[in-house]
This record gives C-alpha cells, sequence and structure tokens, in this order.
C-alpha cells in the first residue's frame, strides 16, 4: 500500500516553460492527501527554497532538500540530515575565491553567498527568496557556526572533474550547463528518502516518487513504484515502472491515476 508520494519541483512539479505548477497537479496532489497519503517534496532546493510550490497551492508533509542532504517537517523543522565539514568548506572557498568563481553555501534556515554574490541574484530572484534568506557573507566563515549541507557554484565540466578527482568526497550535479549543485560524493535523494523513512516509520515498498533529473535516480530506484516525466534524464527510463507525460500534459495526475491512487 503506497502512504508516500514523492514528488521532485523542477521539471516535474515546476515548469520551467510557464515558470508554473499545473494546477492538474496540484488537483492530484490535494487527492492524495485526502486519501491519506503523505506528500514529500524531494528536490536540490533547500527546505526554505519553495515558495512557488507552495503559492502553488502545493500542500506538503516533509521536504528531502539539497539533493538528500537534509530532512525536514514542513520547511522549519530539521529532522536530519548530512553536512559538510569545515575542510571540504575550506577547500572549495579558497578554490573558487582565488579562480574568482562564485560560490554559495545552502545552510538549515538560509543561503550564505560567499563569492560573486551578482551571479546568484537572479536565480535567487526566480526562485522568490526574501532578503532575509539571503546572506552577502564576504567574511565566508559562516561554516564556523554551522555547517552547510550542500553549494553552488559555476564553472567548467572540466575543472568540476578534477576537483572530484583531487577530492573524491565531493560531487557536482549540474542543474544548468556549467553550474552545479556541491554534494557530498556518497548523498543522494534515495540516502535522504531513507533517512525521512526512517523518520517516519515507512519503507520504500510504501512510496511513489516521481522525477525527471539524473539527480532522481537513486530515489526512483528505492521507490515501491517510480515514475519519470516526459522529458526525463534518459538514465531515468532504466529504473523507471512508468514513462507518464510533462507536468504540462497532466503526466502526474495520469499517473497516479494509472496505479488507481486518485479517481
Amino acid at each position: 500500500m503506497i502512504r508516500l508520494a514523492v514528488f521532485d519541483v523542477d521539471g516535474t512539479l515546476y515548469s520551467h516553460k510557464t515558470h508554473s505548477v499545473p494546477q492538474s497537479a496540484v488537483e492530484a496532489v490535494k487527492k492524495l492527501r485526502e486519501q491519506g497519503i503523505q506528500i514529500a517534496i524531494a528536490s536540490g532546493r533547500p527546505a526554505f527554497v519553495m515558495q512557488n510550490v507552495i503559492e502553488a497551492g502545493i500542500e506538503f508533509d516533509y521536504v528531502v532538500g539539497c539533493n538528500g542532504h537534509c530532512v525536514y517537517k514542513g520547511t522549519t523543522e530539521l529532522l536530519g540530515g548530512f553536512s559538510f565539514n569545515e575542510k571540504m568548506v575550506d577547500d572549495l572557498v579558497q578554490y573558487c575565491v582565488e579562480h574568482d568563481y562564485p560560490l554559495s553555501f545552502k545552510f538549515p534556515y538560509a543561503n550564505y553567498v560567499y563569492n560573486k554574490i551578482e551571479c546568484f541574484e537572479q536565480i535567487h530572484k526566480n526562485l522568490k527568496l526574501s532578503d532575509n534568506l539571503v546572506h552577502k557573507h564576504y567574511e565566508r566563515n559562516h561554516h564556523r557556526e554551522e555547517l552547510p549541507f550542500g553549494g553552488v557554484s559555476f564553472f567548467a565540466q572540466a575543472e568540476a572533474d578534477a576537483y572530484s578527482k583531487e577530492h573524491p568526497e565531493i560531487s557536482f550535479l549540474p542543474f544548468e550547463p556549467d553550474r552545479y549543485d556541491i554534494s557530498l560524493s556518497y548523498v543522494n535523494k534515495g540516502t535522504g528518502l531513507e533517512l525521512l523513512l526512517k523518520e517516519i516509520g515507512l519503507t520504500f515498498d510504501e512510496c511513489i516518487a516521481f522525477g525527471d533529473g539524473a539527480n532522481d535516480v537513486e530515489m526512483l530506484e528505492k521507490a515501491g513504484i517510480a515514475v519519470a516525466m516526459k522529458e526525463c534524464h534518459p538514465s531515468l527510463l532504466d529504473v523507471c515502472d512508468y514513462h507518464t507525460d510533462d507536468c504540462l500534459e497532466d503526466g502526474i495526475y495520469k499517473a497516479l491515476k494509472y496505479y488507481q491512487l486518485i479517481d
């Protein structure tokens, strides 16, 4: 029996073609909740960057944020996670400052930009991040107070590959060409979902998961039912149970109806 539905955001719930969540997805999630099925968001975004999902009318119970590095009840109650250590942060700071690359870190309740704030301003605007959720932190030492759950930087793929070779504990997940979510190499949405399930007493077999990107592979591999969106990364086709339409073509609604989870 499915008791938890897990949704990626960008490219799954949220369309970057229309910069919106389609109404069919809102209605589908509402019907799931009426059936007593809990809702989780699993995203590369931190938990506090869900404004456009919330404003669309999507109600959710949990967030698996920062590509599995942190798990929240709602958007404010941290249940657990996998953080970087100080040396990992120091090494990234040194590299990005020396090369004049943008660098931002995702802390539990806010983003701290360590280098080249101007490169992040449009991203923050698109995500509707308020000023109290973004800190221009050129002192570059907030990680002495608390440790981050991930980062973001921009540079060429060859440099990302070279850095990971020298620092195998770090991986770079592209969300646009030459723009990366910085992650721990042993953490992904699958490990984050596993942490959530342990917290709430459910199993993978009781989950249906939706995704479209390469960062969704591990989550879909483990879920009882795995649904890939129409324009998904090719790697998802090998692990999904159902390949649905785009969210703008009511893909989420159709998949849930196919599995008789909603009317």
